[in-house]
C-alpha cells in the first residue's frame, strides 16, 4: 500500500488488489505528489513503445529492406515522363518495383496489416501502419495475410502482381501520419 498527497487529499493505492481510495484528512502519507504541469506542445501523443517504434523506423529510412528479393525500380517517385506514351508525365506516390513472376513480397518493417482492398488498376492492396507510418503495397497477384496481422520485418503479405504492360510489379508507398503526401522510399 502507497499514500501519497496532493494538498489536502490522500490517495491511497493498493498495487496489489489495484484498488485506489482518497481522503481529506491528513493521513501519514509519506509521498507528496506535484501538480502536474501541461507540456506545452503535445507533438506526439503516441505511447512511448509507439514513439521508439516509428523513431525506429524513421531512423532505418533509405536503408530498409526492398519488399522483394530482386528488383530494379521501372516508375520512379514523383512525376516523370511517361516511358512510352510520348507526351504524357505520370505522378507516381511511390515506386514501382519490377520483379521475377510470383515473386514473394515482404513487408519491409514490422507491423499490422490495417486494411486489404483492391484498387482499379492497381490490384490487390495492403496497407501496413507502423505506428507514425504507414506502407501500402500494390499490384498485388494475391495476398497471404489478413486485417489485424501483426508482422516482422521481412513477413510475407502476398505475392507481386502484373503492371498493364503484363511485367510483373510491385507497387511500394509509405506514409506518414499527419503530413501532407507520401515520400520517396528510396
Amino acid at each position: 500500500v502507497q499514500q501519497y498527497k496532493s494538498g489536502g487529499m490522500v490517495v491511497t493505492v493498493n498495487p496489489n488488489q489495484g484498488c485506489v481510495s482518497s481522503s481529506t484528512s491528513p493521513a501519514t502519507a509519506t509521498n507528496t505528489v506535484e501538480p502536474v504541469k501541461e507540456r506545452a506542445a503535445y507533438k506526439n501523443m503516441l505511447p512511448q513503445e509507439a514513439q521508439n517504434l516509428s523513431n525506429n523506423f524513421e531512423s532505418n529510412r533509405g536503408s530498409l529492406p526492398w519488399p522483394v528479393d530482386r528488383g530494379v525500380i521501372v516508375a520512379p517517385f514523383g512525376t516523370y515522363r511517361h516511358p512510352i506514351e510520348k507526351g504524357v508525365t505520370m505522378d507516381n506516390k511511390g515506386i514501382d518495383i519490377g520483379t521475377t513472376a510470383a515473386a514473394p513480397v515482404k513487408a519491409i518493417f514490422g507491423g499490422v496489416v490495417t486494411r486489404i482492398f483492391s484498387i482499379p488498376g492497381m490490384g490487390m492492396s495492403v496497407l501496413v501502419n507502423h505506428r507514425s507510418y504507414y506502407t501500402l503495397y500494390s499490384k498485388l497477384a494475391s495476398v497471404s495475410v489478413s486485417e489485424g496481422t501483426r508482422l516482422a520485418a521481412r513477413q510475407i503479405i502476398g505475392v507481386a502482381g502484373k503492371n498493364d504492360y503484363g511485367d510483373n510489379v510491385v507497387h511500394l508507398e509509405v506514409w506518414k501520419v499527419n503530413d501532407n503526401g507520401s515520400f520517396n522510399p528510396v
